[in-house]
């Protein structure tokens, strides 16, 4: 028995429908990593003088 040919019906189902979506931008990514360590060099400044207002 020869194979027979997948009708036009049948064929990939998402063929055509998704969208080729541009590659994101990196220049956000060295300023984000730098507000972040901010953000965490103040929080660690704010508990180490929340323990030493306790001692």
């Amino acid at each position: 028995m020869t194979p027979t040919p997948t009708p036009p019906a049948e064929g990939s189902t998402t063929e055509g429908i998704s969208q080729h979506e541009p590659a994101a931008s990196k220049a956000w990514a060295p300023l984000s990593l730098l507000l972040i360590m901010a953000v965490v060099v103040l929080v660690v400044v704010g508990l180490v003088g929340m323990i030493v207002a306790l001692a």
